[in-house]
């Protein structure tokens, strides 16, 4: 997910009662949680929503949506709504109780799936984005652009949905490299935990970086901006999620808390705030540093 920084396998089997106005959905297997609303375009409620949202829903056709628990999903389908509304309510939910996350007050985020390219060149466009960008995060409004092989992700909408909840609860002031590197880590696990309720094991092998596309600690820990070129914003997500991953397992997710809560107020030594958010000494810090750089230039398998 890409804030404008000033920004399946699952097969459901579905209950629905329809009327003329909206129905009721739910799946047996995952309790009332993941219930939802069919809505018309006319029950849309456009409180609070950016003026480019309101104009992109309604210049999209055919839509579907669906109003669960903490989410109004827009997409091409019913079956398109299903998927998306159960992984999003089960990643809101695992993401809050591992990092004892407020619940929000606010009306449900948004989820739109946008299929039409040339609505996805306005939204990048209007939002300096990159013309590659698959993602976009407005706020409380989530926007994904409908590409056949980030469909096929396992963890693309956890991943989404734990940007979410860490914008919710800080806003857009934590660090790149752990807004990322979170949503990588903890995206990838609620995704197996969630495939694992249906008898589905994923596995996940990551190829080896190249030493010469490695950024340094520092450059890693003061990135502001998303990198240019593939081979560079490759580096930087594999290297975000492993130091994340390297944290999580040293803290636990009691300790990962307060180094989120830590790591969200401004400083001019990121470096520093990072010792002293982990509780690293001198040589803890040059073990991490050796063990980010183990596990970026080496294959990662299950």
């Amino acid at each position: 997910m890409h804030l404008p920084r000033t920004i399946r396998i699952a097969g459901v089997a579905l209950a629905a009662t329809l009327s003329t106005v909206a129905a009721e959905v739910s799946s047996a297997s995952v309790g009332p949680r993941m219930a939802y609303t069919l809505l018309v375009p006319e029950d849309v409620d456009f409180n609070g929503i950016s003026d480019l949202g309101r104009r992109a829903v309604r210049n999209m056709s055919g839509l579907v949506i669906g109003r669960s628990e903490n989410f109004v999903v827009f997409a091409d389908s019913l079956r398109r709504v299903s998927q998306t509304v159960e992984e999003a309510e089960f990643a809101y939910r695992r993401i809050g109780q591992w990092l004892d996350l407020p619940a929000t007050t606010s009306a449900p985020a948004w989820l739109v799936s946008v299929s039409d390219p040339g609505l996805w060149r306005t939204l990048t466009r209007r939002h300096g984005l990159r013309p590659d960008s698959l993602a976009l995060q407005l706020n409380r409004e989530l926007y994904l652009k409908d590409d056949p092989a980030q469909n096929r992700r396992p963890d693309r909408i956890a991943h989404e949905v734990v940007h979410l909840r860490l914008f919710d609860a800080w806003g857009p002031g934590l660090p790149l490299w752990l807004d990322e590197g979170l949503a990588g880590h903890y995206g990838w696990l609620i995704a197996a935990e969630y495939q694992a309720g249906r008898q589905v094991v994923l596995y996940r092998n990551q190829p080896a970086l190249s030493e010469r596309h490695l950024l340094s600690f520092d450059d890693l820990l003061r990135m502001r901006r998303y990198p240019e070129g593939r081979d560079a914003t490759r580096a930087f997500y594999r290297q975000a999620e492993a130091l994340t991953g390297e944290l999580a397992d040293r803290l636990g997710p009691e300790g990962m808390g307060r180094l989120i809560r830590a790591m969200a107020l401004p400083t001019d030594d990121p470096r520093a705030a990072l010792r002293a958010a982990a509780g690293l000494s001198a040589s803890d810090e040059i073990e991490l540093i050796d063990q980010l750089r183990i596990r970026s230039l080496t294959v990662q398998k299950p």
